[in-house]
């Protein structure tokens, strides 16, 4: 699994010194954004089973989730059209 992260990121980072223009840095942007999202995520993960566990924060957490995926998939497809 983790050799298919490191291809992903190989071949994103190809794409960016291919086109280095004003496309490339919004689906950077885009991307930061998603990844943002993601590390929110993971941090109220640890929150939520570590730190307060008897609070559920499973709806907070999966919200942060589908929405960075949603900016993600918004920034790609709005690039290409």
């Amino acid at each position: 699994m983790r050799v298919n992260q490191y291809w992903l990121c190989l071949a994103a980072a190809t794409r960016l010194q291919e086109e280095p223009n004003a496309i490339a840095l919004l689906e950077l942007r885009w991307s930061c954004a998603c990844f943002f999202c993601l590390g929110a995520s993971n941090v109220l993960l640890f929150t939520d089973l570590v730190i307060f566990p008897q609070v559920d924060l499973q709806l907070l957490r999966h919200s942060l989730t589908l929405s960075g995926l949603a900016m993600l998939l918004y920034g790609m497809i709005s690039d290409t059209v």
